[in-house]
C-alpha cells in the first residue's frame, strides 16, 4: 500500500425534512464525525445495518449530496471546495457501481451507448477511439463486441452488473465506490463478479470503497473494514483482525451472524434487542449504541460520555468504553 488517496475528516450530514420550520425535530443526523483514510490500491469495506449511513457516506464522497460539515481530500485536493465546473471534470476520477444494475442502466439505450456515455460526457476521444474503448471494455468483462448493439433487458443479472462495471471503468477512474454490487446475485455469480473486480483492481491499480451487508463477502474481499452505526464509526481496522476478534459489541454481533464454514469456528449468536432508530440533529449524550448494547446498556459511563475512537491491538480502532468485552 502507498500514500492515502482519500482522507475523510469529521464528515457530517444532517437532512432537513421538507415543510415546516427548521428545527431539531425536523432534522435527521445521518453522518456524525466520520473519519478515515483510504490508501491507493486498497479496498475499504463499509458495513452496518440499513440506516447506518453507508449510502449517505458514498453520496457525500461523490458530492451527489453536499455534506453539512467536515472535509474530504482526494489525492491532496479539497474535494468539497471544488466549484461545479471543476467538479464535473474531476468526476471522471471517481465512479460508482450501483446495487441495482437493472435500474442503473437505461433500458432504451444499447449496451455500447451505455458504456460510451461517460466518455461523451467527459469529452474523451473521437468516435473511433470511443468505439475501440467500448470493445476493449466488453472483452475485459467477458462479453463479446456483438453485445454492444443489444439492450440491457437481454442479459442476466450478473451480465448487467458486468455492464455496469464496464460503464464505471470507461473514463479510466482511480477510485470506485461499489454500492452492494453483488447483493442481488446468486452466490456462484457473486463469486464471479467479485473475482472480476479483484482482477480489475490489480490490473488497473483501482481503489475501492465497498458498501456491503454480507460480512462473509466483506471478509473475502476487503483489506480493511469500517463499521457504521447511526452515522458514527464504531470500529475500524484490518479485516483479518476485526473478524478474528471484534472489539465493539456491535461488530461482535455482526460477526456472530456469519455462517460457520471451513475457515471459521462457530461463534455463539449475539442477537441484539430492538431496532436501529434514527436520531435528530441534537445528538443525545453518551453512546448511540447504548440502548441495544448487551455490555453498556445499564452503565452510567455509556449513558453520559460519548466514546471516542481509541487504538487497540492489531491496528484496530474502536469507539467503546469496554472494548473486547464480547470478543471471546
Amino acid at each position: 500500500m502507498s500514500d492515502p488517496l482519500l482522507e475523510v475528516s469529521n464528515l457530517c450530514k444532517v437532512f432537513n425534512f421538507a415543510g415546516g420550520p427548521r428545527s431539531s425535530e425536523r432534522q435527521l443526523r445521518a453522518l456524525d464525525g466520520v473519519s478515515f483514510t483510504l490508501k491507493r490500491g486498497e479496498t475499504l469495506g463499509v458495513v452496518g445495518e440499513s440506516g447506518s449511513g453507508k449510502s449517505t457516506l458514498a453520496r457525500c464522497l461523490l458530492r451527489l449530496i453536499e455534506p453539512s460539515a467536515g472535509s474530504v481530500s482526494f489525492d491532496g485536493l479539497d474535494l468539497l471546495a471544488l466549484p461545479g465546473s471543476e467538479l464535473r471534470r474531476f468526476r471522471r476520477r471517481m465512479q460508482i457501481v450501483f446495487q441495482d444494475a437493472t435500474g442503473a442502466l437505461d433500458p432504451r439505450m444499447t449496451v455500447g451507448d451505455l458504456i460510451e456515455e461517460p466518455l461523451l460526457a467527459h469529452g474523451i476521444g473521437n468516435a473511433a477511439e470511443r468505439r475501440r474503448r467500448v470493445e476493449a471494455l466488453l472483452a475485459r468483462i467477458s462479453l463479446g463486441p456483438d453485445v454492444a448493439r443489444r439492450r440491457p433487458h437481454a442479459f442476466s443479472g450478473g451480465q448487467r452488473q458486468r455492464i455496469g462495471i464496464a460503464r464505471a471503468l470507461a473514463p479510466n477512474p482511480e477510485f470506485i465506490i461499489l454500492d452492494e454490487p453483488v447483493s442481488a446475485l446468486d452466490m456462484s455469480i457473486q463469486a464471479q463478479v467479485l473475482n472480476l473486480l479483484k482482477d480489475l483492481q490489480q490490473e488497473l491499480a483501482l481503489t475501492y470503497l465497498f458498501i456491503v451487508h454480507d460480512l462473509s463477502v466483506a471478509e473475502f474481499f476487503c483489506d480493511r473494514i469500517l463499521v457504521l452505526y447511526l452515522g458514527e464509526v464504531m470500529e475500524t481496522g484490518p479485516s483479518s483482525a476485526l473478524f478474528r476478534g471484534p472489539q465493539h459489541p456491535y461488530t461482535a454481533s455482526l460477526v456472530s451472524a456469519i455462517p460457520a464454514g471451513h475457515r471459521r469456528e462457530r461463534r455463539k449468536r449475539l442477537v441484539l434487542q430492538g431496532e436501529i432508530t434514527p436520531i435528530g440533529a441534537n445528538r443525545p449524550e453518551g453512546c448511540v449504541f447504548r440502548s441495544r448494547c448487551p455490555v453498556g446498556r445499564d452503565r452510567a459511563v455509556c449513558a453520559e460520555i460519548r466514546p471516542r475512537l481509541q487504538s487497540v491491538a492489531n491496528g484496530v480502532e474502536v469507539a467503546c468504553h469496554f472494548p473486547g468485552s464480547l470478543s471471546a
